[in-house]
């Protein structure tokens, strides 16, 4: 289920820094976060700090009507923490996916 938010704006997109949602299957409850440092499940990084920098991080909820079921739509963009003077450690790599809540209500 999705938690926080506990809904979506109908035909409006919601930028969220977070979103926790629960697990049908067993109840746990995850919450993921981004940062301008990085992207964390329940606080812990899923990602190496060390070697990569978040430079865009963001969560978007969707839903077209009442009837849809939610769409949570993730987007990041990492570069490289310490760059040689080589262009090919320069680059940023975008990353999209989205979720399509499914039993929502159950």
């Amino acid at each position: 289920s999705l938690d926080d938010p506990s809904s979506c704006p109908v035909t409006a997109n919601h930028s969220l820094s977070s979103i926790t949602l629960t697990s049908i299957v067993d109840n746990g409850q995850t919450t993921f976060s981004c940062n301008s440092s990085t992207i964390a499940s329940n606080g812990a990084s899923l990602i190496d700090t060390n070697s990569v920098n978040v430079t865009q991080c963001s969560f978007v909820c969707t839903q077209p009507s009442l009837n849809d079921a939610p769409t949570i739509n993730f987007s990041l963009i990492l570069s490289s923490k310490n760059p040689s003077s080589l262009v090919e450690s320069k680059a940023s790599i975008p990353f999209q996916t989205s979720v399509l809540m499914r039993n929502i209500n159950r």
